[in-house]
C-alpha cells in the first residue's frame, strides 16, 4: 500500500467540473442508494390505497396524503441520488424545475392534481372529496410507474477510478468489503465524492502530483449539479461493467488504501 501525502486543495465549482471534463469513463461502477433507508413511495401508494377503500371523510382525506406523500418520496429520491440532495428543503416549484431539467414527466399533473389540492385541503381546514382522493391517488400510481426505472438507479460516486481486486465476506464476526483501486502515483486522475449522506465533497485527485482539488457538493448550484451528474452517469452506458456498492465497509476500504 502505498504512503500517500495528499495535499488537499480548496477550488470551486467550475474548477471541479473541467477536471471531471478530462477524465476518463471506466466500466467500473461504485454505488450508493442514498434513499435507502427511506420508506419507499410504494408504501405511502398502499396505504393511499387502503384509505379509499375504507371510504368516508377519513378515509378521502388520508388517501389524498399518502397520495402526496408518496410522489414527493419518489421526487426526492430522484433528487438525491442525481446529486441534489442539498436542494431537498425547497418548494416544490424550485424542484419541479431541477426535476425537468433530468427529464422527469408529468410534473404539471402532479401539482394540479396531487400537491396543489392537498395543500389547499390541509390550509383550509377542509377535508377531500371523494373524486379528489380517487384522483390523487390514481396520479400518483402513475407517476410512480413513470419513474420506476429511473427510481432504482443508485447516485454513482466516481468517475475514472478502477478496481483491480474485490473481497467481499458476510461471514459475521469477519465481515469484509475492500476493494483495490489499483491506484499508484502514475496513475491518472479520478474523481470521488466522499462524505455521504451528511457532508459530500466532491474530490479531483491527482496522484502524480499528490495533490486533491476538493469543493463541498453544496457549493455547487443546479446548473453546476447537472453536468456533473451527468458525467458520472455515463458509466452507465456501458455494456460490460464492475458494479461496487459503497457501503459502510467499502468506503473505510478506500479511504485507508488512499490515506484520505
Amino acid at each position: 500500500m502505498i504512503d500517500w501525502n495528499w495535499q488537499r486543495v480548496g477550488v470551486g465549482p467550475d474548477t471541479i467540473l473541467d477536471a471531471a471534463d478530462t477524465i476518463r469513463v471506466s466500466n467500473v461502477r461504485y454505488t450508493v442508494n442514498l434513499a435507502a433507508g427511506w420508506i419507499d413511495a410504494s408504501v405511502y401508494l398502499s396505504w393511499a390505497r387502503a384509505a379509499l377503500r375504507r371510504g368516508g371523510d377519513d378515509g378521502w382525506d388520508s388517501a389524498a396524503g399518502w397520495a402526496k406523500r408518496a410522489v414527493c418520496q419518489r421526487m426526492d429520491t430522484l433528487l438525491v441520488n442525481n446529486h441534489f440532495g442539498s436542494f431537498l428543503g425547497r418548494n416544490y416549484k424550485d424542484k419541479a424545475d431541477y426535476l425537468k431539467q433530468l427529464k422527469v414527466p408529468g410534473l404539471a399533473v402532479l401539482r394540479d392534481l396531487v400537491i396543489d389540492p392537498r395543500n389547499e385541503i390541509e390550509h383550509a381546514y377542509q377535508v377531500a372529496k371523494e373524486e379528489e382522493a380517487h384522483l390523487a391517488h390514481d396520479v400518483a400510481e402513475l407517476f410512480l410507474g413513470a419513474t420506476r426505472d429511473a427510481a432504482e438507479v443508485p447516485a454513482i460516486l466516481a468517475l475514472g477510478l478502477g478496481s483491480k481486486a474485490f473481497v467481499l465476506c458476510v461471514k459475521p464476526g469477519h465481515e469484509a468489503h475492500a476493494v483495490d483501486l489499483g491506484i499508484d502515483r502514475s496513475s491518472p486522475p479520478s474523481l470521488f465524492i466522499e462524505g455521504y449522506p451528511n457532508n459530500p465533497n466532491v474530490l479531483v485527485l491527482y496522484p502524480r502530483e499528490e495533490q486533491i482539488a476538493q469543493c463541498p457538493l453544496k457549493d455547487f448550484t443546479c446548473d453546476q449539479v447537472l453536468p456533473l451528474n451527468a458525467r458520472l452517469r455515463e458509466c452507465l452506458a456501458s455494456q460490460t461493467f464492475t458494479s461496487h456498492g459503497v457501503s459502510e465497509l467499502l468506503l473505510k476500504s478506500i479511504q485507508r488504501q488512499l490515506k484520505l
